[in-house]
């Protein structure tokens, strides 16, 4: 049996050959996220050879881009070692409330925060401890936030619990960013003075992205894949190869006709042959018979190297599965 992108454009040009056009499903949106590791490194060397001055630069544009992301491109930890440091250059040049802003902002997000006594020298930490006490002072306030069912949360670029919509956090600057499988994250800064504050973050569907979103084999195909179908006006169709006692079986299912096809064939057949028998049987007027399940293992992970493509407004995704595969399957759109 060939591997799974073979099936893949077998199928393709077996659904080409009863006059179905096709062409190829969006790729996901590119995301431009850089990796702050390097301007922080930067901004640390600049510290380092006495330009405390050029450090805050470098850092204050830093954390305006994380403020514009949610911290993306920028951990929890690297978000603390950011405001330290600039905490630092604001102390080396004179700037004291430019100082204690930052080192507010950080306990705000982390009261529990402490300064490498190597990395930052003793008045850095005796500030740090004098604001600790102040801000420990601050009323809490709720943050209530809203996003898309299912979405993960951070806070500060720490992950919130699932379905912690309602956090407690200190007054001051935070940063909210919101990720789901097949949707575009968001993030951004908010303010937090009143009580409550509240944020919506809705998530914009990816099509894209969530027909690569990872799924189960066993389960039905997930809401990513069906938001997707239905965002493109679509719908898909699901592959799943098994090896069986006596040769491979293969289930297919429309999931917007609910148009299906149950076979067993040789487990040497081709993929060409595989994909022909595929489509005839979907396209048969008659009913195929449904196959107990097999107790063999799968043959592939679930993978579409060819598949997820737009078939006269069918997208066709092809999820092929194998052996030792603990999760989920990749749909990855390609030219067929």
């Amino acid at each position: 049996m060939d591997a799974p992108a073979g099936l893949a454009r077998e199928l393709l040009e077996a659904l080409s050959a009863r006059g179905v056009d096709v062409r190829e499903a969006p790729a996901p949106v590119a995301l431009d996220v850089p990796d702050e590791r390097a301007a922080l490194a930067d901004a640390a060397r600049a510290y380092t050879a006495l330009r405390p001055a050029e450090a805050r630069q470098a850092l204050e544009a830093l954390l305006a881009r994380a403020d514009t992301r949610g911290t993306s491109g920028l951990d929890a930890a690297g978000f603390t070692q950011a405001l330290l440091l600039l905490a630092l250059c604001a102390q080396a040049t004179g700037d004291e409330a430019a100082a204690d802003a930052a080192l507010d902002r950080l306990l705000a997000a982390n009261p529990d925060v402490a300064a490498d006594p190597i990395a930052y020298p003793p008045p850095l930490r005796e500030r740090l401890e004098r604001r600790r006490e102040a801000v420990a002072a601050w009323p809490l306030v709720t943050l209530e936030l809203t996003t898309t069912p299912g979405a993960r949360l951070e806070l500060d670029g720490r992950a919130l619990v699932a379905g912690q919509t309602r956090p407690r956090v200190a007054p001051g600057p935070h940063l909210v960013r919101a990720t789901a499988a097949g949707h575009l994250p968001s993030g951004q800064r908010i303010d937090v003075r009143a009580e409550p504050t509240s944020l919506a973050l809705p998530l914009t569907l990816d099509p894209g992205a969530a027909l690569v979103a990872p799924g189960s084999p066993d389960d039905p195909p997930g809401e990513p894949l069906r938001s997707a179908a239905r965002a493109l006006a679509s719908t898909l169709l699901v592959v799943d190869v098994r090896r069986g006692a006596d040769g491979l079986v293969v289930r297919a299912q429309d999931l917007a006709s609910s148009r299906h096809a149950e076979l067993r064939v040789p487990a040497e057949l081709t993929a060409r042959a595989l994909a022909s028998r595929i489509v005839a049987a979907l396209f048969s007027p008659t009913e195929t018979p449904r196959v107990p399940p097999p107790r063999g293992p799968r043959l592939w992970p679930w993978l579409v190297a060819a598949g997820a493509v737009v078939v006269g407004g069918v997208v066709l995704g092809v999820a092929l599965s194998a052996p030792d595969a603990p999760t989920g399957f990749v749909l990855v759109p390609v030219s067929p």
